[in-house]
C-alpha cells in the first residue's frame, strides 16, 4: 500500500476512535464546576417559633386575666323580680321559711349582666386563646402552672386544643400537682377533716383528668395519669420540640390581677397596620 494511502486511512481511524471522548469534553469541560448536591435537612430539631407581635402577645395576657377576673357581687338591683308558684306560702308546715322561689335579676344594666353571665364570658374568652393559637402558648402554660388560678382547668383544655407539644412540660407540671392532692386525700381523711379530703380528691382526681386529656390530644399517647410515662416521653421528644415556655414555679399563691371588666376586652382587636 502506498505510504501516502496508509497514513490517511490512519489518520481517519484516529479521528473516529478520539471522537466520542472530544464530544463529551465538549458538553462538560474540565474547568466547567460541577453542581453542588442539595444540603441536606437537618432532622431531631423543631424549627424556632415565630415571635407573636405586642398586639397578640397583650391580648392573650388581657384574656387570661378577665378568666381570673371576678365581678363585684354586691350589687344593688332594685329592678330583680321574684318567681314563685302563686300557691307559695311565706312558711313550710315545719315553721321554716319557704325557700321555693327563684330570683330573676334584671340584665339591662351593664354591671349586673356582667355578674351573671361571667362563666359565658370566660368561654368566650377561651375560645379566642385557642383562635389566637400557639402564640398563646407561653401565657396559656405560665397559667397553666400558676397555682393561685382559680381556672387551670380551662387553661388545660385551651392548651390540649392548641395542641402545641411545647405544652408538655406544664401539663406535666399540672398532672405532678393533681396526683398530689390525691395523695393528700388519705391522711387529712384519717386526721377527721372529711370537707377537706372530699375537696383534695375532687380537685385532683379533676386536674389529673384534665391534664391527661390535654397531654394525650398533643402527643397521641395513651399513658393516662402515668407521670414517669409522661416524663419519658418528653425527655426523649424534646429535642425535637424545640424551646419550651418559661416556666414561673410559684411556692405561694400571687395576688390576683387587678382587672376591671372591659366590655369592648371580647371585641376583635383593630388590624394591625
Amino acid at each position: 500500500m502506498d505510504r501516502k494511502k496508509f497514513g490517511f486511512s490512519l489518520l481517519i481511524m484516529l479521528s473516529l476512535a478520539l471522537a466520542p471522548s472530544w464530544a463529551a469534553r465538549a458538553q462538560n469541560p474540565a474547568n466547567t464546576p460541577q453542581p453542588k448536591p442539595a444540603p441536606r435537612a437537618q432532622t431531631g430539631t423543631a424549627p424556632a417559633q415565630p415571635a407573636a407581635g405586642p398586639a397578640v402577645q397583650n391580648r392573650g395576657k388581657a384574656l387570661i386575666a378577665l378568666i381570673e377576673s371576678h365581678p363585684n357581687g354586691l350589687i344593688v338591683n332594685n329592678n330583680a323580680r321574684v318567681e314563685s308558684p302563686p300557691s307559695n306560702q311565706p312558711y313550710t308546715a315545719d315553721g321554716s321559711r319557704n325557700q321555693n322561689f327563684k330570683m330573676v335579676p334584671d340584665l339591662s344594666g351593664n354591671q349586673i349582666a356582667q355578674s351573671v353571665n361571667m362563666d359565658q364570658r370566660r368561654a368566650q374568652a377561651v375560645q379566642e386563646l385557642i383562635a389566637i393559637g400557639k402564640p398563646a402558648v407561653d401565657d396559656l402554660a405560665v397559667a397553666l402552672v400558676t397555682e393561685g388560678n382559680q381556672y387551670r382547668n380551662l387553661y388545660a383544655y385551651a392548651l390540649g386544643e392548641i395542641k402545641d407539644p411545647r405544652a408538655v412540660p406544664a401539663l406535666i407540671k399540672y398532672l405532678e400537682d393533681g396526683k398530689a392532692k390525691l395523695s393528700m386525700v388519705g391522711s387529712v381523711r384519717a386526721s377527721g377533716n372529711q370537707p377537706m379530703a372530699a375537696k383534695l380528691e375532687k380537685q385532683g382526681a379533676s386536674m389529673a383528668a384534665d391534664s391527661s386529656l390535654a397531654l394525650q390530644k398533643i402527643t397521641g399517647q395513651t399513658y393516662g395519669t402515668d407521670l414517669v410515662k409522661w416524663q419519658t416521653w418528653w425527655n426523649a421528644n424534646k429535642e425535637k420540640v424545640g424551646p419550651t415556655p418559661n416556666l414561673i414555679l410559684y411556692t405561694a399563691n400571687p395576688p390576683a390581677p387587678a382587672v376591671h371588666y372591659d366590655p369592648n376586652l371580647l371585641k376583635p382587636p383593630p388590624p394591625q397596620k
